[in-house]
């Protein structure tokens, strides 16, 4: 897991692709959009299962290395552009939305 920097100069993690495919999926499960937002939010992942502790290791890599708001599998990243490599064809490796803490210790994905 790593942090760098896209050509517009935004902060990107990039972590190995089996988490990205991984965290993409749950990004999406349960999703509902908020009423009258263009937003909304996965299903919340409790203590103690899979997600939650993937999403915690990106927690703990953010408060050491800085937040970012774009997270992507290796394999989706190009270091040479500084940019997403042939996206549309590496779209399971892209984790569209932000993972969120919420006040009961679960944690989801909002956006």
């Amino acid at each position: 897991m790593r942090n760098t920097v896209d050509r517009m100069g935004r902060t990107v993690t990039v972590i190995d692709d089996a988490t990205a495919r991984e965290l993409r999926v749950a990004s999406h499960a349960g999703w509902h959009e908020y009423v009258g937002m263009a937003d909304g939010h996965s299903r919340s992942y409790e203590p103690g299962t899979r997600v939650h502790s993937l999403v915690t290791d990106l927690f703990d890599h953010w408060s050491a290395a800085g937040f970012c708001r774009f997270v992507v599998g290796e394999s989706g990243w190009d270091d040479a552009a500084a940019w997403w490599r042939d996206y549309p064809a590496t779209t399971d490796l892209h984790v569209s939305a932000i993972p969120c803490r919420e006040n009961d210790g679960s944690v989801r994905f909002a956006g």
